[in-house]
């Protein structure tokens, strides 16, 4: 993040744009991480072409269906949906 400004340095519109653009940047972050670790389970995956292509397909299959359920059926997913 570098170095945020003092409390008393900024007006509340000051705050305000530095608030979100923080949050901009930390939203951006956390989409790349994600993205990186979506890639590092499908390399896992393919490293199982090396046995065999139908074990590459199953564990594809198996990182395909484990994504879906954390992104779509996950329990905070689910609690979130309620607080909003």
């Amino acid at each position: 993040m570098g170095r945020a400004p003092e409390v008393h340095e900024l007006d509340e519109a000051g705050a305000r744009q530095f608030s979100t653009q923080a949050a901009k940047v930390i939203s951006r972050a956390a989409q790349a991480f994600n993205v990186g670790l979506r890639s590092y389970y499908f390399s896992l995956a393919y490293l199982l072409w090396f046995l065999n292509p139908w074990a590459f397909m199953l564990g594809s299959a198996t990182v395909v269906g484990v994504l879906y359920r954390r992104e779509f059926r996950s329990r905070v997913l689910s609690a979130l949906g309620k607080v909003i």
